[in-house]
């Protein structure tokens, strides 16, 4: 089990939280097995070594879709914190998706139990 896997939860349901209280919510049903709220955030993604400033426009229980000037690849491991006082989060990358200038990247939360 993970060590900070309290933290870690605690830091995602705060996310979640703050997104749900802007309520917005997707505009039509998706292929989403949970609901993805609209959350316009700021984020940090760390692969191996290296941070890059990546923004986070949606988020549900599952997972958050992210926008992103470096591609990743899917099923590759990288962390995420919204926050320097949030812990990293692992996630694992569901796709990736070039579009103009950037990349949509979902990702699933890895929170072990």
């Amino acid at each position: 089990m993970n060590d900070n896997f309290a933290d870690e939860l605690m830091a995602v349901s705060l996310w979640l939280e703050a997104a749900r209280g802007e309520c917005r919510i997707e505009p039509r049903p998706s292929k989403r097995s949970t609901m993805r709220y609209a959350w316009n955030g700021p984020m940090e993604m760390k692969d191996r070594e290296n941070v890059h400033y990546v923004h986070c426009y949606d988020i549900g229980a599952g997972g958050l879709g992210i926008i992103s000037r470096r591609a990743v690849v899917p099923e590759a491991t990288v962390l995420l914190r919204h926050s320097t006082n949030d812990p990293w989060v692992a996630c694992s990358v569901a796709h990736c998706t070039e579009t103009v200038g950037k990349f949509r990247i979902g990702m699933k939360v890895k929170l072990d139990l």
